[in-house]
């Protein structure tokens, strides 16, 4: 309960660059600078106020070899079989290559929302179970839509079609669907 080490697997020790017999007895405050040590603390005594796994993502540099990770981390308390809690439970998941993945997808998503608005062009999506539609900035942008007030379905678009093409568009969508084209 108050942030004492009392085991560590071997990972952790190459996070810390010591060995377990080093490890417990002590505190994150004597591996890593206090910030650092004051942020988990935080996030071990925000998993004990709420009585459940709490997670949370941090960077951290690993002493052994000075290499950084993303780790997304779960805080979970535990309670003695009469409910005195006894300590504080910190599982990490390495997760380095899904956040760079995400952000390089996200660096594409840029690119192509980019390439949409410079050439006009837009790209759209209806889920035929839910009724539900997608549109990309750029369709909301050509349609002169708010996309925060649009009702995100099939029929709402087709209100927005001229309606001397109602009927045309409308049954376009009925031999698709029909069609599976």
């Amino acid at each position: 309960p108050d942030g004492v080490y009392l085991a560590c697997n071997p990972r952790f020790e190459k996070f810390f660059g010591a060995r377990e017999k080093d490890i417990v007895g002590k505190t994150d405050y004597d591996f890593v600078d206090k910030a650092l040590a004051d942020f988990f603390r935080a996030n071990d005594l925000k998993a004990i106020e709420a009585g459940k796994p709490t997670v949370n993502e941090e960077w951290v540099t690993f002493a052994d070899d000075g290499h950084q990770a993303c780790l997304e981390t779960t805080k979970t308390p535990m309670f003695s079989t009469d409910g005195e809690l006894i300590g504080v439970l910190g599982i990490g998941h390495d997760i380095t290559e899904r956040y760079e993945s995400e952000k390089a997808l996200q660096a594409t998503e840029k690119r192509y929302r980019e390439a949409q608005r410079q050439a006009q062009l837009g790209n759209w999506e209806l889920d035929l179970a839910n009724n539900c539609l997608s549109w990309s900035e750029e369709v909301f942008r050509i349609f002169e839509i708010d996309s925060d007030t649009f009702p995100a379905s099939y029929d709402a678009f087709l209100n927005r079609v001229h309606p001397d093409d109602r009927d045309m568009v409308n049954q376009a969508y009925q031999d698709s669907v029909a069609n599976k084209t």
